[in-house]
Order: structure tokens, then sequence, then C-alpha cells
């Protein structure tokens, strides 16, 4: 199958981890590193479900944008199929073991929320006209202030977050070039790293069908993207000079996840087979079907284990209060 592009501006949109951030990171690698000695069996059974609150802020200026409320849920559906490990059945993990062995279930739950932040009943959607006929995505690493991204302001042909301490606002629009981009959770939340905080997202690569692109038409990159919002890099890591060294926590670096070996950078359109192109000298095969690599849609199936353990951590203890 072609390699329909691959285009996620996380990495761009956010500057690289502080310290206060990165000290945060090796503690959540520390903890782990202690729920390894769990079956996985025991940890998969002890993991409480969180539920998260999600809006879709729907922005368009042409009615081809203006995304259908079915299209939205099947995205929904979509989303939380992903999340809670669904995909389990799929014939493609007759070809990889290793992967169908590692797929598991986030026990994370995305629902509408029942009223909006003024109280008022909603169905968790908001429609948007604007007179934009497109919003910028990020070709130079730093996180963008609420001036430079007036799809998340009202006042500047978009719309304002909802309280980002009690939901995961999604922005959908036209951007300047089709793909997404999520800001990573932040040890210090304060000025426009709160209202900011979210998920955009080009309207051609969400839901399902209708008006999105080959190769990105089954919503799999706004699960790459709220994977970026809940802590997780790409698979090669949060820049475009992976490390592929030994680490004394896990057995490698690059992502910083223990059981997705690093890789030298994305592997997209379909697996074939374990990619030689994208391996790092002297280190396990790069993973195959995951989330956070740049796979076609109908290629990408699972977050591991540890991925979980890292969403999890952030959300425990930079996104606390969205699941109180």
């Amino acid at each position: 199958m072609p390699n329909h592009g691959f285009y996620c501006n996380t990495d761009y949109y956010n500057k690289p981890p502080s310290k206060s951030d990165k000290s945060l990171i090796r503690q959540i690698k520390l903890e782990e590193s202690k729920k390894k000695s769990l079956t996985k069996y025991r940890f998969i059974r002890n993991l409480p479900l969180y539920d998260i609150p999600i809006v879709f802020h729907i922005i368009y200026h042409e009615d081809i944008e203006k995304i259908k409320k079915s299209q939205i849920l099947k995205q929904f559906d979509s989303l939380n199929k992903d999340f809670r490990n669904k995909n389990i059945d799929n014939v493609l993990f007759s070809k990889f073991p290793k992967e169908k062995a590692l797929a598991t279930d986030s026990k994370l739950n995305f629902i509408f929320p029942k009223n909006d932040p003024s109280g008022n009943p909603t169905d968790g959607i908001t429609f948007t006209h604007t007179s934009n006929e497109f919003f910028e995505s990020f070709t130079e690493s730093g996180s963008y202030s609420l001036e430079e991204q007036p799809v998340k302001s009202t006042e500047s042909g978009g719309h304002d977050a909802w309280n980002t301490a009690k939901y995961l606002n999604v922005w959908v629009c036209k951007l300047s070039s089709p793909g997404g981009y999520a800001q990573y959770p932040r040890k210090n939340r304060y000025g426009d790293l709160v209202s900011t905080d979210g998920v955009v997202i080009d309207y051609r690569y969400f839901g399902m069908g209708k008006t999105t692109q080959p190769g990105r038409d089954k919503g799999k990159t706004l699960t790459h993207e709220v994977g970026h919002w809940l802590g997780l890099y790409h698979l090669w890591g949060p820049s475009d000079s992976p490390e592929c060294e030994a680490d004394e926590l896990c057995d490698y670096t690059g992502d910083e996840i223990c059981d997705t070996p690093p890789q030298i950078g994305a592997q997209c359109g379909s697996p074939i087979g374990y990619s030689s192109e994208q391996k790092c000298p002297g280190c396990p095969d790069p993973i195959a079907l995951n989330f956070m690599d740049g796979w076609d849609d109908e290629y990408a199936l699972m977050f591991t284990r540890d991925q979980v353990a890292r969403m999890r951590g952030y959300l425990e203890k930079l996104r606390p209060t969205i699941i109180s």
C-alpha cells in the first residue's frame, strides 16, 4: 500500500522538555520499572478505569470543513476502541505475534460531558464559522502562544478552550498542511500552557471516510495525537536525532519507553515485515502496528504495556483534575 504521508507537528509545536519535566519523566520511568516486577495480567487487572471528558470544537470556513455529527461519533467510537485495545482480533496480529502479546488496554475511556463550563446541557460538540481560510501548522520548534494559535481563540476566529483542567479539548479545522499536533503534559501549567492545552487536527485526517484522505481515513491520527497529549513521544523520540544507546533504566532510549525498541525514523505505509531501514544499529527490530509510529490508519492497532503505564502515570500526576 502506498505511503500517503505522515504529518504530525507535535515535536515542532512543543519546546523540548524542561529540567523539571525531564525529572518527572525519570520518576515515572522508575515507577514503570517497578511495575515490570508485576505480571502482565496482574498489572492489567489492577488498573482502575478512568473517564476523560472530551469536547470537539469544529471550526469551519467552507461547508465541507463542517464535519457531520455522524462522522464525529464514528471518530469518538474509534478513539475509545483504540485506547481500550479492541483491535486485538485484527487479522494482522497473526503476522505479528510479538505485537499481539504487547497490546494493552489502557483502561482510559473518553466520554462526552453532560454540561459545558457554564453548567448548560451539551453534547460535547461546538460549531464555529470562521473567516480564516486555514490555520497554521508548525515547522519550527517552540511552544506557541495563544495569539499564534487563532484556532484556540474565539476573538481570533476559532473557539476558546473549555476549562482544560476538566476537559480534553480537540480543535478540528483546516490546517495549512494536513495532520495534527498536541500539547505535551507539563509539570508547571501556567499562562498559555493552560489556555492552549489540547489537540488540533486537520479535518482531512479526522474521522472515517467522507472528508478524510486515503490512508488517514480510520480515525487513527486523533489516537496518535491524544497519545502525545498523554505524554508519549514518537517511537524514534521527541526529535529527529534518535538516541540508540543503552539506558540504565530501560534496555534502550529513543521514546524512553522500555518495550518499544528505538528506531531512526517513522515507519510509514503498510508493514510487510520488521523494518531494517529504521532499525538502530545493535538494537532489536522496531515494533510494528504501533499508534505512535507513522503507519497508514489500517495498520495502526496498538499501544504497548509500558506506553500505557506512561500515559496513566502522566494522567495521574499532571492531569488529575480531568479524571476526578
